[in-house]
């Protein structure tokens, strides 16, 4: 029987061989086909027979094939392939050592090609002009002769496995190489690593006479249905939400509220997500040392328990070591230097006679360890009055709220919930901030198109007008509940607490931020959604948008209310001329905790990196320097020289004529190398004479702001990035108003120039701007698009809340899960199997992990055991001492310094220093060391060190 089809696809295996002939053994992929299959048997069986020896060529009928036979018998044609496989390196080497090749697919040159089969005669011809070309001989080919001889010949010592180390490694080669299902490394590490665990478990079955059994796939893939399974299911919600063609699409959600109350039960996480305002002056090393966590009373702690007593704010408390008559009335309850717990309220003062009792106006703040006990005699609030140095009035609104009114968060335990809570009369309280992550996902791997509107771990299609926006409703309702306080079980307490996460603020870029401040697009007449700035105008003052100029816009549909004390731009002050637009996220108005006006964060990510770097690196490469080749081409080396320095944890690897599509971390590699580079090898360059100050001030920016917290001096540092803010833009204004480009787009009209202004203020309501950078939500981004490519994208929000739900699920554990969670406790466990592998990376070059030794040739500054700051070079686990040069004008208006070795060698042993910041002293000037503070982090250390 003919088989045309099997022949064509044999011949084009053909052609392939030709150029390098086949293994005995074959392509793994090739000999899993059923067809080939049977052809390797067959010619196995003739091996066989040979009893292993080599094989020759024969004039026997089975083993000759010439193209006529082919022709005849085309059923054939496999076998008789295969079998010239075998046959193909047999070749006599003549007496010049040249090699003659004898193979049974040689032709006779009067041989007339068959006209039937032309792909044939043509791979034909191809060979015998491959064996005329004396310039393709193998004896120039080592590696290739040595595969032709030692690989094809069979013999008595090649292992029954072979080419395989044992049959193991086969099946393991067939799941990684087999098809083309591809499998990273570190999915074969995570199923290799799972491999072990079960042959050990395994194993231990066996030793203990106990059964072993596999889940079935099914089992796996789809617990979350099967009535006979015990693990518990994740809480998602459905939601239908209206599309702009009046269609409906679904939406599933896995609510904050659901998060959080498995993190509570959570022993571990419970720990970290309970935190106490921290009024420690003038630092931010946490969260909760920003304005808001300080002073917004949702973010404020009514109650503390000390040793076992539950102190609430209105209570008055009797204290150690005080004269008797001296109480103290409790507002709330805060840290100072993170761990101290301290109560913030007002002392109450109680004459002898009794005849009147004096609070205190100023506050004050004590340690909680003063105090003794909660004095239960009742108050006469008719007898009370507010007292300062000078004055005595009557009781003020706070100390009056504090005597008459109950904590709202005071909550009576009424429902038995377990038998701790049920010995106390109100459940504990504890405050646990969130923080929103709003951005659209591409669900294609070109990460541009087919996208997806999430909220942190929420997902929604995007498509006729459904976006993050169309979710709000759901989750403002969730987190209002969660804003009154939702009781949950607390690993951390052992019982049932009141949990109340208040919304801390909401990140997202420039155009989804505006998107949900309900205005209009970045480019409309007044972008800003912190004040009232009109686009183009160059005024340093303008009027702030409030929330309650929020809620007045809302209060009717068609945003034609006016907002009172504006000032009037063009007679036009109505909400929709003030660009207030969007009408679908009025709902955050109605979250307490939430102000859309203070409480969308400036973000540089977007601001800086991707906005003004972007705009400068763009026109210096597209612009300035486009007529500029060789300047151009100088400038690139300098950049790529860097990748040698110790100071920079990135290496930049792309081109600077790609600009246009560079991503967040070139910017940052770029922006912490350009300013020093301009400035010390081009200074003498006219092209760039005017653009080069805009990276320089540009740079003392970014080296201030990328920064995670300030451990001191706090106002001094807002005070630095208020003024290279406002460096910045008049450089900026400066060099719009000069230049001569044609191409040039005015900087300062820019909405994101413009939102710099507000970082001041950010700073203060949040603390360090590297708190709210959106870098490790566009990482979770990559997540959300790896679950993507694996569904079928017919229910993506259901499949993507699923597979999340599945992964942030938490229960409490039995016996033989927590012995043998015990005995894996060396990190592995978690490294491979439950995220370990995959944290996000810091991305911000500071160069300072945990454990990292440093390298010979590495710059840095040192702490001595007495708290000095010195400049260090690091060689053979010693650090040499430099100095810095007297200060030039040119070296403090370019932001850096030069360094010098004392010419006596100073040093000190590596390991009596503490590392307080890495350096970037790659770049020299003579045999001065160019100490770069466009670093990140080095101008505040340079400042705060020296100056």
């Amino acid at each position: 029987m003919n088989k045309p089809r099997t022949t064509l696809n044999v011949n084009t295996h053909l052609a392939h061989f030709v150029r390098r002939p086949l293994k005995i053994t074959g392509i793994l992929k090739d000999i899993c086909k059923d067809a080939i299959t049977e052809t390797v048997a067959d010619d196995m069986s003739i091996v066989q027979e040979t009893e292993y020896q080599d094989i020759q060529t024969s004039n026997s009928p089975k083993n000759p094939l010439t193209p006529s036979e082919s022709v005849e018998e085309e059923s054939d044609v496999d076998n008789e392939y295969y079998n010239s496989i075998l046959n193909y390196d047999e070749c006599e080497e003549s007496d010049d050592g040249s090699r003659v090749d004898n193979s049974d697919f040689d032709v006779e040159e009067n041989t007339e090609p068959n006209a039937g089969i032309p792909l044939f005669n043509h791979i034909l011809n191809n060979m015998s002009a491959f064996a005329d070309n004396n310039e393709s001989s193998i004896d120039e080919e080592d590696e290739f002769q040595s595969e032709v001889f030692n690989s094809t010949a069979w013999n008595r010592f090649t292992p029954n496995t072979h080419p395989y180390k044992d049959i193991q490694t086969m099946i393991l080669l067939a799941l990684v190489d087999g098809d083309n299902d591809m499998i990273s490394r570190r999915m074969l590490k995570k199923i290799l690593f799972t491999i072990n665990l079960l042959l050990k478990i395994h194993e231990e079955a066996i030793r203990k006479d106990i059964s072993f059994k596999l889940p079935r796939l099914d089992a796996l893939w789809n617990y979350q249905t099967r009535k006979g399974s015990n693990i518990p299911i994740f809480k998602s919600k459905s939601l239908d939400v209206t599309l702009s063609d009046s269609t409906k699409v679904t939406a599933f959600l896995n609510l904050p509220s659901e998060h959080i109350k498995l993190l509570a039960a959570d022993p571990i996480k419970s720990k970290s997500i309970f935190s106490l305002p921290d009024r420690t002056p003038n630092q931010s090393v946490c969260l909760q040392q920003g304005e808001k966590w300080r002073t917004n009373t949702y973010f404020q702690q009514p109650m503390f328990t000390y040793n076992n007593v539950d102190f609430w704010s209105g209570d008055i408390i009797l204290l150690k070591d005080c004269s008797p008559n001296i109480r103290f009335l409790v507002e709330s309850f805060h840290t100072m230097d993170i761990s101290n717990v301290f109560s913030r309220g007002y002392i109450v003062r109680t004459p002898k006679d009794g005849c009147s009792i004096g609070i205190e106006i100023n506050h004050a703040d004590i340690n909680i360890e003063s105090f003794l006990s909660v004095d239960t005699t009742p108050l006469n609030t008719s007898l009370c009055c507010s007292i300062s140095p000078d004055t005595i009035i009557s009781l003020i609104p706070t100390h009056h709220k504090l005597l008459e009114e109950e904590h709202f968060l005071k909550r009576l335990i009424c429902d038995g919930t377990d038998q701790e809570n049920n010995r106390r009369k109100y459940y504990k309280v504890k405050i646990a901030p969130v923080i929103l992550f709003s951005d659209d996902t591409s669900g294609n791997t070109s990460k541009q198109f087919n996208t997806y509107e999430s909220w942190s771990m929420k997902s929604i299609p995007k498509k006729k007008g459904a976006n993050a926006a169309s979710l709000l409703p759901e989750i403002v309702d969730d987190l209002k509940k969660l804003e009154n306080g939702v009781v949950m079980f607390s690993a951390k307490d052992n019982a049932y607490i009141l949990v109340v996460p208040p919304l801390l603020w909401i990140e997202a870029d420039t155009f989804c931020h505006s998107e949900l401040c309900g205005l209009g697009a970045p480019n409309s007449t007044y972008p800003c959604r912190k004040c009232y700035i009109k686009l183009q105008s160059r005024i340093p003052k303008h009027s702030t948008r409030t929330k309650d100029h929020y809620i007045q816009a809302a209060s009717t549909p068609d945003r034609d209310t006016v907002i009172p004390d504006i000032p009037y731009f063009d007679d036009k002050n109505t909400a929709e001329e003030l660009s207030f637009k969007n009408k679908s996220t009025d709902k955050l108005l109605e979250l307490k905790a939430y102000d859309q006006s203070k409480d969308t964060s400036a973000e540089i990510l977007h601001y800086i990196l991707l906005g003004i770097a972007k705009y400068l690196i763009t026109d210096l490469v597209k612009v300035v320097l486009n007529k500029n080749k060789k300047e151009l081409e100088e400038l690139f080396y300098y950049i790529k020289d860097y990748k040698n320095s110790r100071g920079i944890s990135r290496a930049f690897t792309r081109s600077l004529t790609h600009a246009c599509s560079f991503l967040g971390r070139d910017f940052k590699v770029l922006i912490q190398i350009l300013p020093v580079i301009l400035a010390i090898k081009f200074a003498d360059t006219e092209v760039l004479q005017e653009i080069t100050p805009l990276f320089v001030r540009l740079g003392r920016l970014c080296s201030l702001v990328f920064v995670r917290f300030i451990d001191s001096q706090y106002e001094t540092y807002i005070s630095e990035v208020d003024s290279a803010v406002r460096s910045l833009i008049e450089a900026l204004h400066k060099y719009d108003t000069n230049c001569k480009h044609k191409k040039h787009a005015f900087y300062t009209s820019k909405p994101k120039v413009h939102l710099l202004t507000h970082l001041l203020e950010d700073l203060r309501r949040f603390g360090p701007a590297l708190n709210y950078e959106t870098e490790k939500g566009e990482q979770f981004n990559k997540h959300i698009r790896e679950h993507l490519f694996h569904t079928n994208r017919m229910n993506t929000s259901k499949d993507i809340c699923l597979k999340f739900g599945k992964n942030g699920l938490r229960e409490t554990h039995g016996k033989a899960i927590a012995e043998y969670m015990q005995q894996n406790s060396d990190g592995k466990f978690h490294e491979t199997l439950l995220g370990g592998s995959r944290e996000f990376a810091d991305n911000n070059g500071t160069g300072l992990t945990p454990g990292r030794i440093l390298k010979d040739n590495t710059f840095a500054l040192f702490r001595q055991s007495n708290g000095h700051i010195i400049i260090g070079m690091v060689l053979f686990s010693k650090v040499y001492h430099l100095y810095i040069e007297y200060l030039s004008a040119h070296a403090v208006n370019n932001n850096y310094r030069l360094a010098l070795k004392y010419a006596d060698d100073i040093y000190m042993p590596l390991d009596e220093l503490k590392v307080v910041c890495l350096l970037d002293m790659h770049l020299k000037v003579g045999c001065k060391y160019v100490v770069n503070l466009n670093k990140f982090g080095s101008y505040w250390s340079f400042l705060y060190s020296f100056y």
